[in-house]
C-alpha cells in the first residue's frame, strides 16, 4: 500500500457524517480546506476559480444522492480524491440539474495531468454503481476503512 501522500484518496481527506454544506459553494470551500489542510492544493483560489469554471460546463450531479465535482487546476499539487458522507442530504444544484446528495467526490487533479483526470472519473463513476461498494462506504465508521474501499483511483 503506498503511504497517505501518494494516494489519491487517503484518510486524511475524507470525512464522514459532517454537516450538509449550505450550497455547491459552501460545499467547494470546504473541499478547498480539507485539501489545503492535507497540502495537496497550493492555492485555495486558484482551485475554487477551477472548480467554478468546471461547473459552468456541464452537470457534475449523478444521481441517487451522489455528485462528483471535478477539475483540473494549476492550484492543486497531488492528484487527489476528497470524499464527503454527509449527515443530511444537501440540495445540490448543477448546471441546470439538481438533486438531494448525501455523497460527495470532489476530484482534484495538477493541470497537467493529462488523461489522468478522466481515467480517475471513469474509475469512480465505475465504483459507484457498485451496491455493495456503496452500501460498504454508508457503513463505514473510519476514513481509513473508506480510503482501502476507494483504493487505486489513480
Amino acid at each position: 500500500m503506498m503511504s497517505d501522500e501518494h494516494r489519491v484518496v487517503s484518510p486524511d481527506i475524507i470525512r464522514l457524517d459532517m454537516r450538509p454544506p449550505n450550497d455547491f459553494e459552501d460545499l467547494v470551500r470546504q473541499a478547498a480546506a480539507t485539501l489545503d489542510e492535507a497540502g495537496r492544493i497550493v492555492d485555495r483560489e486558484v482551485f475554487v476559480q477551477d472548480l467554478y469554471r468546471r461547473e459552468r460546463e456541464g452537470s457534475t450531479y449523478m444521481g441517487n444522492g451522489i455528485a462528483i465535482p471535478h477539475t483540473r487546476s494549476a492550484g492543486v499539487l497531488a492528484a487527489s480524491v476528497c470524499i464527503y458522507r454527509l449527515a443530511a442530504p444537501m440540495h445540490y444544484v448543477s448546471h441546470g440539474e439538481e438533486g438531494e446528495v448525501d455523497k460527495v467526490f470532489v476530484i482534484a487533479m495538477p493541470e497537467g495531468s493529462g488523461n489522468e483526470h478522466l481515467r480517475v472519473l471513469a474509475r469512480l463513476a465505475r465504483n459507484l454503481v457498485d451496491k455493495e461498494l456503496l452500501s460498504a462506504f454508508d457503513n463505514a465508521l473510519r476514513n481509513d476503512e473508506v480510503a482501502d474501499l476507494f483504493d487505486g483511483m489513480g
